[in-house]
């Protein structure tokens, strides 16, 4: 088996002084562009969905996130169909709304009900349409809530259009050609999981939560506040105790497990609710990584049989992520363990800690300190002014900020030219 080797995932190592030199100018060559261009708007999220441009539209067979819909990456697992009449019938929500068109169904109303989430991303994406054409073209809704009893169509027994929590929609001009950037809106509107599987129509649909469960995402990625993570004395502590200048376990570049301090948070709050995956692994003495799902990690590439950094939302049972050796205690390499399972929840408290390498090892799994943005090299790149001053001054980033200047920044610009070009 070939060790965990981030030399070979980042390249072989210049010069230090040739490097250092490179990291300077990068650092602050975003430092000048997030001055001059980064002040438009904060960090987070918004109900605004922007006119995007045809090449970001959806391509024919692709989803959005790349998951099976049921999977706790996107929409989750059926929670059983939805009978006229019952509670959770009556609690879905009759979308009247003259900005979008419903195919008729008789006297149900059924493509109008829907879960209140579910028409909360619908009103999103209405406004999305309406902004993309110029108020020319309207949202068609040729399916929503679906009681199970039409003849000419057989769906499948767990579909989530039995719940309410998906609906199949058109333009009003019924112009294919507008699809791939009408799939494209419905990410940007907030659906959970997004399918452009038919040329006829695209497939959008949510979780099982309402409103009043939502959740303010992270703005990083971070990791629950009960995480463990293991210190130099052996100890292992919370994420939520842990402080500035603390020396964590992490991995250097040949794949040893090392001791470096934490220089910096880039979110810690104890009280904010986000959405996590709950990934289990193989004989892990029934330990969990409790992660944000574009937080980025370590996975074992299976056609180069080397490590690759993949965001958490992209794993899947079967996959191999890199752990810390327990079978002797002064043993300082890491092996690989299997994914036996991968759940989702809603739990208060993140945190995001940066130490000097980039990464940390939480429950004994080894993980990126990156995410949200997708290369962990560009990322590393970008905090050198964050680990020189740390070398100078300790304490420097060590405030009672939510979020420290300098990655607020990032967000910001990253999100700025995001929105600039299109992507959600």
């Amino acid at each position: 088996m070939e060790y965990f080797n981030r030399q070979k995932m980042w390249g072989k190592r210049k010069n230090s002084t040739i490097r250092a030199l490179r990291n300077i100018r990068i650092g602050l060559l975003l430092l000048f562009l997030l001055v001059h261009g980064g002040g438009t708007c904060g960090p987070g999220t918004t109900n605004k969905v922007r006119p995007i441009g045809r090449k970001v539209g959806m391509k024919q067979t692709q989803r959005l996130p790349d998951a099976e819909e049921s999977s706790a990456a996107a929409s989750g697992s059926s929670e059983g169909p939805v009978r006229r009449g019952s509670p959770k019938y009556k609690a879905l929500k009759v979308e009247i709304n003259t900005d979008v068109i419903f195919k008729e169904d008789g006297e149900t109303n059924d493509n109008k009900r829907m879960t209140p989430r579910c028409a909360e991303k619908l009103k999103n994406l209405i406004r999305g349409v309406i902004r993309q054409w110029d108020g020319r073209v309207k949202v068609r809704v040729i399916k929503a809530y679906y009681a199970g009893k039409e003849k000419r169509k057989r769906r499948h027994p767990l579909t989530l259009h039995y719940e309410g929590r998906a609906i199949d929609i058109q333009t009003s001009d019924l112009d294919q050609k507008k699809y791939p950037i009408l799939g494209r809106l419905a990410v940007n509107a907030g659906f959970d999981w997004v399918s452009y599987s038919s040329k006829n129509y695209i497939h959008a649909s949510v979780r099982a939560i309402g409103p009043d469960l939502e959740t303010k995402p992270a703005q990083t990625g971070c990791f629950h506040s009960n995480s463990s993570v293991r210190l130099q004395s052996g100890m292992t502590v919370l994420m939520k105790d842990l402080k500035i200048g603390d020396r964590v376990a992490t991995l250097d570049d040949h794949g040893k497990i090392t001791y470096n301090p934490v220089i910096m948070f880039f979110h810690r709050n104890l009280n904010l609710r986000s959405k996590y995956l709950i990934i289990s692994t193989l004989n892990h003495n029934d330990k969990k990584l409790v992660i944000t799902p574009t937080h980025l990690i370590y996975r074992l590439n299976q056609q180069t049989q080397q490590a690759s950094v993949v965001y958490a939302n992209q794993l899947a049972v079967g996959d191999y992520i890199y752990i810390r050796n327990t079978s002797h205690p002064h043993d300082h390499s890491v092996g690989m363990r299997r994914i036996t399972s991968i759940s989702a929840s809603e739990l208060s408290g993140v945190f995001a800690p940066l130490t000097e390498t980039g990464n940390i090892l939480v429950e004994d799994i080894v993980v990126s300190c990156y995410a949200v943005f997708p290369s962990e090299t560009i990322s590393h790149w970008t905090m050198f002014p964050v680990r020189f001053l740390a070398r100078i001054f300790p304490n420097f980033f060590n405030t009672e900020d939510e979020i420290p200047w300098y990655p607020r920044m990032l967000f910001q610009f990253y999100s700025n030219v995001r929105k600039w070009i299109g992507n959600p």
